[in-house]
């Protein structure tokens, strides 16, 4: 019988793509026993030239300060409280990045154009107040920090 002589060189290789194998399963979240493992999702953080823009009702709100913007006219309003005629869909809105610290309107002619409002969107009282609510925690959420 031949004696096979396998240097340790092999084993290394061999060992080391064991092993690199492993760890690439590990941090994929492969396995054999179908357990995936993921990562903490952190919680969205708001810079402060973040805004929501609401199509259908032409209303920006930003995050970071807690103001709507409106058009009245000629003019645009800022308030903390959005008047009841305008309605908030979470469906209907965009999350902008404008740097404007206090005048979020200053590209709504391009903002109209580009995010038509959808046409399925029909006034619903309970999603507006669920909205306002909402906008009113992230806000919060992000003066905290």
């Amino acid at each position: 019988m031949k004696k096979i002589v396998i240097d340790k060189t092999v084993f290394k290789v061999i060992g080391g793509g064991l092993l690199a194998a492993t760890m690439v399963a590990a941090v994929t979240g492969c396995s054999n026993d179908r357990t995936v493992v993921r990562a903490a999702v952190p919680a969205p953080y708001y810079y402060p030239y973040d805004y929501y823009y609401y199509p259908y009702s032409r209303v920006y709100f930003s995050i970071s300060t807690g103001y709507y913007y409106y058009p009245d006219g000629a003019n645009w309003v800022k308030v903390r409280v959005l008047p009841s005629h305008y309605y908030l869909d979470p469906r209907d809105r965009v999350t902008l990045k404008i740097k404007s610290p206090d005048k979020p309107y200053i590209y709504h002619n391009t903002h109209r154009k580009r995010y038509v409002p959808k046409p399925q969107i029909r006034v619903d009282r309970k999603r507006d107040q669920i909205e306002r609510n909402l906008n009113r925690d992230r806000y919060k959420r992000y003066r905290k920090r």
